[in-house]
């Protein structure tokens, strides 16, 4: 069976193999070109490359404007299979999602089997992140952690306006805002430098937060306790981007913080575009190709253009953040 016949065999388990109304099993008889070109009630049904556009899978997920009647918000079509029919399972549109993303290959050949093996990757990231940082701190990591996020907000209040200018300056030179900074930077270069290579491999790395921030990575098995890796509270992108800005400040102004400010932008960008969490401006949300346009605008700042961007991001999004 190659990789087309497969996502076929998915849909037809998904009806038990039956005939039904509306729009039927319009996938029966289509070579995978016809499948690929296909329209259903005017729906383009696949975007090779782009799984989190194709309306193949928003619809199996229950994503606007599929969805009513599980209840999203912005639908008019049916979470697909409908009919009272049981989801599909998440390993089943995790396969569906990689297919589209490989673009749609008829055999598994070489790049699915490397989009597999990145996804891997990605959430291998993900997952030691979230396990230093979070699920298995250590005192000391939870120590610093703790006083950078006492005065993070500075940040945010001057970012909008309702801190003076120089407060945060000023606050970030304590000893202990310093050596927190510091130890926090060693730790997320390491766990950079290990996933996506040293010096960084600038578009890996890119391909990730992007996943990350628009909430495309597959479920890890590995982490059954809490299995999607992504961003649960949107705020959290901006108390990122005041460690970014303090860490530049205090002087690790290198070109791996370079690529963590290019990541955390593409991730809060993604978020914000994708997720439709909070506003983000100069962006056309619909377009066919918003994922270069994010990764290449992020690209274009300079080093020391970040901190002004990620606070018009936060004057951007403070209403709903």
């Amino acid at each position: 069976m190659n990789q087309f016949q497969r996502i076929i065999s998915i849909l037809e388990d998904s009806v038990d193999g039956e005939r039904f109304g509306g729009h039927g099993p319009f996938w029966r008889n289509l070579s995978r070109d016809e499948f690929v070109k296909k329209s259903v009630m005017g729906q383009k049904l696949v975007e090779p490359g782009n799984a989190s556009k194709s309306n193949l899978v928003k619809a199996i997920k229950g994503i606007a404007p599929f969805g009513v009647n599980i209840g999203t918000s912005g639908a008019y079509f049916n979470r697909m299979p409908s009919g009272g029919r049981p989801a599909i399972s998440e390993d089943d549109i995790a396969f569906i999602e990689q297919w589209i993303n490989a673009g749609c290959p008829l055999e598994a050949g070489e790049a699915f089997g490397a989009l597999a093996s990145a996804t891997g990757e990605q959430n291998a990231f993900w997952r030691e992140f979230d396990d230093w940082a979070m699920f298995e701190a250590t005192p000391e990591v939870t120590e610093h952690i703790n006083a950078f996020m006492e005065v993070a907000p500075i940040w945010l209040g001057q970012a909008s306006g309702s801190i003076p200018a120089g407060v945060w300056d000023a606050r970030i030179q304590e000893p202990a805002i310093q050596s927190a900074v510091q130890f926090l930077y060693t730790k997320q270069l390491e766990t950079l430098n290990k996933y996506f290579s040293a010096p960084i491999d600038l578009e890996k790395l890119l391909v990730s937060f992007a996943a990350f921030g628009n909430d495309t990575l597959p479920d890890d098995p590995l982490r059954p306790q809490d299995p999607r890796h992504t961003m649960n509270g949107q705020s959290m992108w901006f108390f990122w981007a005041a460690f970014i800005d303090a860490a530049q400040k205090l002087g690790h102004d290198s070109d791996d913080l370079y690529s963590l400010a290019c990541g955390v932008l593409v991730g809060l960008l993604n978020d914000g575009l994708v997720r439709g969490r909070y506003t983000v401006n100069g962006f056309d949300p619909v377009s066919a190709n918003l994922d270069e346009e994010i990764k290449a605008y992020a690209r274009s700042l300079l080093p020391s253009g970040f901190s002004d961007e990620f606070a018009q991001r936060f004057k951007d999004a403070f209403a709903t953040v």
